[in-house]
């Protein structure tokens, strides 16, 4: 079973935001067109908050990944 998103989220997801910003990038969710687009794919409006995207998003994932085991 795969950890919960908050687990995810501390141990890496913010971890990878920060040195994604710290090298001068910008990560998706903070990015408005990646955001859009994400959005629209996981069936949610665009206006969606960037941590429930960064949820919605992994959760999708883990879904697919436990349908393919």
């Amino acid at each position: 079973m795969s950890k919960p998103f908050e687990v995810w989220w501390e141990e890496s997801g913010q971890h990878w935001e920060a040195a994604c910003i710290a090298n001068g990038g910008t990560p998706w969710p903070l990015d408005p067109g990646k955001r859009a687009a994400n959005a629209k794919r996981l069936g949610l409006p665009e206006d969606t908050d960037p941590m429930e995207l960064r949820r919605a998003l992994y959760e999708s994932r883990n879904r697919k990944r436990g349908n393919a085991a």
